[in-house]
């Protein structure tokens, strides 16, 4: 198995990047994921629920190294505007580095979800992809969205759930502890099934959600880019929640159905559309 680059638990410290001892393994994190062809067909579905279309000025919330920023500046040509935001110095430099010397209606800037440096109303539409989950209050950060957002205006929100992830193991209850384990290494890790109420409770009219089937085939990707189950299976083990018998057979038997095509990971993606009301209600 090749060597891990960084210990994937960290993958639920986003909010925290440049305060990690190798941020930049979390570009390169967010790079692997982007260039998925199960995740670039979902992103495609984000940016025509958003609207985005030639003249349209759009927001990318929690940006990271800008790839879907870049693709949205491309919908939105000369005659629009994108601005990315992400509270990593990590992250914007880099997504600044890959647009240099080219002419693009996009700029990235250092920004905080919970106070975002913008005017009322100063955008057609926002999204937030993989962002809210990593947020202990995702009702302030959508408060702050909505209010950038012009009446009558899309915003989108991505994200999966934690405890909904399905992995096929002949062990129910370690795999029941692990994936439990895994879900509360992030701030908000049942953040998929919150989406329609907080799109709604926010006063959003036109809300959908839509659940999409993310399935991964090998256990090694999983563990180093998506769920980081060795970490989990260890935090366990080290609480005496696990013994590190049943730990070492847990992960073996996955690593097993892995060697020989039988390992299935699912989770789903909850993609989330609303529109603020053109007329305060």
């Amino acid at each position: 198995m090749p060597k891990r680059q960084q210990r994937t638990a960290t993958w639920s410290r986003f909010a925290n990047v440049d305060q990690e001892a190798e941020p930049a393994a979390f570009v390169r994190h967010m790079n692997t994921l982007a260039g998925l062809d199960l995740v670039k067909a979902y992103k495609q579905e984000t940016f025509g629920l958003l609207e985005a279309k030639a003249g349209a000025k759009l927001l990318d919330v929690g940006c990271g190294p800008g790839t879907d920023a870049r693709e949205l500046a491309a919908l939105v040509g000369p005659d629009g505007r994108v601005v990315g935001v992400d509270k990593s110095e990590t992250m914007i430099a880099e997504a600044r580095q890959l647009i240099q010397n080219q002419n693009l209606p996009l700029q990235y800037q250092i920004g905080d979800a919970y106070g975002l440096e913008f005017a009322d109303n100063a955008f057609d539409g926002c999204r937030a992809d993989r962002v809210l989950h990593h947020l202990d209050r995702p009702q302030t950060a959508l408060a702050e969205i909505i209010r950038v957002v012009r009446p009558g205006g899309w915003i989108v929100l991505v994200d999966p759930d934690f405890d909904g992830f399905l992995i096929d193991s002949p062990d129910k209850a370690a795999t029941r502890k692990v994936m439990q384990k895994r879900s509360d290494l992030y701030p908000n890790g049942r953040c998929g099934r919150q989406l329609f109420g907080l799109l709604k409770k926010a006063g959003l009219t036109d809300v959908t959600v839509a659940p999409t089937p993310i399935v991964f085939e090998d256990f090694d990707f999983v563990d180093q880019h998506v769920l980081g189950l060795r970490d989990a299976a260890e935090a366990l083990r080290h609480s005496g929640e696990l013994s590190s018998q049943q730990v070492e057979d847990w992960l073996g038997q996955l690593a097993q159905a892995s060697r020989e095509g039988l390992f299935f990971c699912m989770t789903l993606l909850f993609i989330a559309r609303g529109r603020k009301p053109i007329k305060a209600e």
